[in-house]
C-alpha cells in the first residue's frame, strides 16, 4: 500500500469516529431529561472510549504495517524500531546456564543490516508490544506512544485525569449497567469535556502519524 492510499484510509476512519461522536453529541444535548438521561449519557461513554481505543490501535497496526512494508533495514530507523526489533528477538528466549544462548542474542542485535519485519498479526506483537487485549488507559497509550517515538504533550496532566475517568467509567458501566461511584462524570458539560480532550488527541496522534509517513520520520 503506497502513502497516500493508507492516509486516505486513516483520515477516513477518524473522519468517520469524529462525525459519529460530534452527531451523538449533539442528540444527546436535546435529550436530556429525568427518565432517559443517564440512559444516553452511558451510550456515550462506551462509544467515546469504542472510537478512540479503535482509532489508536487501528492506526497504530496500520503504520507499523506500513513500516514492515516498506522492507528497511533495522539501522536505517529511528532508534525505537530497534528496541521493537530486539524486543520481538528476545521473545524466543528462555532463560538458561548455557551462555551460548546469550551469544546467539547478541549477534542479532548487533546485526542491524537485517531488514525490519515484525509478525504485526502474531500474538507477542498484538499482546506484548501493542496491547491490543488491554484497556486503552493512560499508561497503556504512553507506552504506545512510546514505541511510535510520539512525544505525547500532557504537562498539567489533564489528559490523564481526564482518560483514566473514561475508561473507569466504561469498566463500570460495561460490567455493572451503572457509571461509576467515585471518578465519573457529573453531567452534559463533563462529557463534552472528555469528548473534546479525546477528539483533540485523536487529532494530534493522526497527525504526527501522517507527517511521519509524509515526511519518512521513521527513517534516520
Amino acid at each position: 500500500m503506497n502513502k497516500d492510499m493508507l492516509l486516505s484510509q486513516i483520515q477516513i476512519s477518524l473522519q468517520n469516529r469524529k462525525k459519529e461522536l460530534l452527531d451523538f453529541f449533539i442528540f444527546i444535548k436535546t435529550q436530556q431529561s429525568e427518565t432517559i438521561e443517564e440512559t444516553i449519557n452511558k451510550s456515550y461513554i462506551l462509544l467515546l472510549y469504542a472510537h478512540w481505543e479503535g482509532f489508536i490501535k487501528e492506526t497504530s497496526i496500520k503504520y507499523f504495517s506500513f513500516i514492515c512494508s516498506q522492507k528497511r533495514q533495522v539501522k536505517d530507523l529511528t532508534n525505537n524500531f530497534y528496541l521493537i526489533y530486539f524486543k520481538d528477538i528476545l521473545k524466543n528466549y528462555q532463560i538458561s546456564r548455557a551462555i551460548s544462548i546469550e551469544k546467539e542474542i547478541l549477534t542479532k542485535t548487533l546485526d542491524k543490516n537485517k531488514k525490519f519485519k515484525i509478525e504485526i498479526d502474531k500474538e507477542h506483537f498484538q499482546k506484548y508490544v501493542l496491547g491490543i487485549e488491554d484497556n486503552l488507559k493512560f499508561n497503556n497509550y504512553k507506552n504506545i506512544c512510546e514505541i511510535l517515538d510520539y512525544v505525547l504533550e500532557d504537562l498539567t496532566g489533564k489528559f490523564n485525569i481526564i482518560l483514566e475517568k473514561l475508561v473507569h467509567n466504561r469498566n463500570s458501566i460495561a460490567h455493572t449497567g451503572i457509571k461509576a461511584d467515585e471518578n465519573t462524570y457529573t453531567d452534559i458539560a463533563d462529557i463534552e469535556d472528555m469528548k473534546n480532550a479525546i477528539i483533540k488527541e485523536m487529532d494530534n496522534f493522526y497527525l504526527f502519524v501522517e507527517s511521519n509517513i509524509k515526511n519518512d520520520r521513521y527513517l534516520i
